[in-house]
């Protein structure tokens, strides 16, 4: 499972990743939901794949980026503040098919370059 400690490792997380919403300020969260897998990466949101059908392609969810004072990483995710209170929380859901290819993703990217390495 990938592990977010500060904001900027939200935008290091490879495409693929899936993330559900497991509680929200809007309202209430389906239990046994599905993640949503994460299809795109801009400097200030994340597009995440839907069931929405758009004029030219799929529609992608967008999850705007929160200031660093917003967020706080969890063990199994992170949580997005909005003044103080809870607006979001999201966990990883990674499925059993996707498990390798994610993991092996997010290892390579979390990896530092060693100087004269591979």
């Amino acid at each position: 499972m990938p592990k977010v400690n500060r904001l900027a490792d939200l935008k290091r997380l490879p495409i693929g990743t899936r993330l559900r919403v497991v509680e929200s300020l809007l309202g209430p969260v389906e239990q046994g939901r599905q993640g949503r897998c994460l299809e795109k990466v801009k400097s200030n949101a994340l597009g995440f794949s839907t069931e929405r059908r758009g004029y030219d392609s799929w529609e992608l969810s967008w999850l705007q980026l929160p200031k660093a004072s917003d967020f706080e990483a969890t063990e199994d995710g992170f949580i997005v503040r909005e003044d103080g209170a809870v607006a979001a929380r999201y966990v990883f859901d990674i499925e059993q098919d996707h498990r390798d290819a994610t993991m092996e993703a997010w290892a390579r990217a979390m990896t530092p370059a060693v100087a004269g390495g591979r």
